[in-house]
């Protein structure tokens, strides 16, 4: 029943290109019109609620590609409009281009998934609870190799040709969270180590090897990895909140990062990924177990979430999903291989926007009702971060008004110099003054450690909304303000009446 109610949507739907309808017969026009006016009612209403810049929607079907549209602006400034042809950066959905790329070197025979990953790295070594420990390469793809998500904040910035090599050799030495195979927790860094094996075994660069075997035999023309040279489209600038607006802002390069998050792509060639992994497209180059193994798990998790070559897979494969963020862009893509059914998102802001996008138009393809648009964490965090600092500033301008009047009274001379302070005692009590506000200083530094598991400000600086860090340099100067007021209380005591 599910497949005949598919059918008559797909034949009521035929077909959609940059939103135009093109069908016989003025019932199926009329409904297929009303379909792509509710998929643009999902994006403006996303776009406005995240304010995303500009998105970029693609639905792949059985018959082909039933809608494409581009909303808003790759460039603000410009009011460059996005379209098929607009560049972005996919973020963790590169992770499926890395997965299969390292099957299909397994299918080859030059990989074992079951092999310690320092089979092929041997400079790299892991602990757990102070004892070296072995992790396998299929510990790597599912996410399960032990490594805690904050490892994230050890990748270097850095453009250098070694910068896979870096990132890698960041880790060795380093504790598990886990053992090895014993819980998933996604780690972004496991796909740079996957890269480096990829980069190892082929004997040519990660990027070579992906743009040899992946991308040009799939005629993936307009997709990139990391520095976008000899690009073909126009590359969207990035953008991040600040203030309840997105404002442009370039990311530092984490060329280290590129099998993990940084592969660029078009609309046009997310499609074509689209329409390859629903098996519509000539697949003959690759075997047609190396995709289906992208999809196969390794290890299920008790919460019925699992994780196979860069896809999270649920169902039992009825739905296969990854979503992508990195500083400055998101992306979405899902599909039903049975249904024959793809959507693709692409955003130049760092958002889960993105995701509810992508969520409410495959639900409102299947017929599902399940899916509750979630709260934009960045969203959240620049409201609260604009709370706070607003209070931080109220607290400056009290504190700069008292450091004034103090001053005011030391120049009319209600307030002097401690009677018969020596040297000594001055430098003291300024000591003092200034362990209390460094100890403070110190404290307000561990907060991202403490609190969100070993992360830093360096890397909420890139990652979060621009007013992290207006909090942060406003919190700063609080604590300046307050070692000032401090000392000349101490120091400038009120003459007595």
């Amino acid at each position: 029943m599910k497949k005949i109610m598919l059918f008559m949507f797909v034949l009521s739907l035929i077909c959609f290109q940059n939103s135009q309808v093109f069908v016989f017969g003025q019932s199926e026009l009329t409904f297929a019109s009303e379909l792509s006016d509710k998929i643009a009612d999902i994006v403006n209403d996303e776009m406005v609620r995240s304010d995303i810049p500009g998105v970029f929607v693609t639905v792949v079907s059985e018959d082909g590609v039933i809608y494409q549209n581009g909303f808003g602006y790759s460039d603000k400034s410009k009011y460059s409009r996005v379209d098929e042809k607009t560049l972005f950066e996919l973020g963790s959905v590169s992770k499926s281009f890395t997965g299969l790329a390292l099957l299909k070197l397994e299918a080859e025979e030059e990989v074992r998934l079951t092999e310690p990953v320092s089979t092929y790295i041997p400079s790299i070594q892991f602990t757990y609870n102070g004892e070296k420990i072995v992790v396998t390469i299929a510990d790597f793809l599912s996410h399960r190799s032990g490594l805690p998500f904050s490892t994230i904040a050890t990748i270097p910035e850095t453009d250098s040709e070694n910068a896979l090599v870096q990132t890698v050799d960041n880790l060795n030495n380093i504790a598990l969270a886990y053992p090895p195979g014993e819980k998933y927790e996604y780690a972004t860094i496991n796909y740079d180590v996957l890269g480096l094996v990829i980069q190892k075994v082929s004997g040519v660069s990660y990027e070579e090897y992906v743009r040899t075997n992946i991308f040009e035999p799939l005629s993936l023309n307009e997709t990139f990895i990391g520095v976008t040279n000899g690009q073909t489209a126009e590359k969207s600038k990035g953008y991040k909140l600040a203030f309840g607006q997105a404002k442009e802002f370039s990311s530092p390069v984490f060329a280290g990062n590129n099998p993990a998050g940084y592969i660029i792509s078009s609309g046009n060639d997310l499609t074509k990924w689209l329409t390859f992994q629903l098996g519509l497209s000539n697949t003959d180059y690759l075997d047609s177990s190396i995709i289906a193994s992208s999809r196969q798990i390794n290890v299920s998790d008790k919460d019925g979430l699992n994780y196979a070559a860069g896809w999270f897979v649920f169902d039992q494969g009825e739905r296969i999903y990854h979503g992508g963020n990195n500083p400055n862009f998101s992306s979405f893509v899902q599909f039903y291989p049975e249904k024959g059914i793809g959507v693709g998102v692409l955003t130049n802001l760092n958002t889960l926007g993105t995701n509810n996008i992508g969520f409410r138009i495959s639900d409102l393809l299947t017929g599902d009702t399940t899916f509750q648009a979630g709260s934009d964490e960045n969203q959240l965090i620049d409201f609260y971060a604009t709370i706070i600092f607003l209070l931080v500033m109220l607290l400056n301008s009290f504190l700069l008004i008292k450091v004034i009047m103090i001053a005011r009274e030391i120049k009319k001379g209600q307030r002097t110099l401690k009677e018969n302070i020596s040297w000594l005692q001055m430098t003291c009590k300024s000591t003092f003054s200034l362990m209390i506000v460094g100890l403070l200083v110190y404290c307000f530094h561990q907060v991202p450690y403490i609190f969100l598991g070993g992360l830093n400000w360096s890397f909420l600086f890139v990652w979060l909304p621009y007013t992290i860090q207006a909090v942060y340099f406003g919190s700063l100067l609080l604590l300046l303000l307050l070692f000032v007021y401090l000392s000349m209380l101490l120091l400038f005591p009120k003459k007595k009446i």
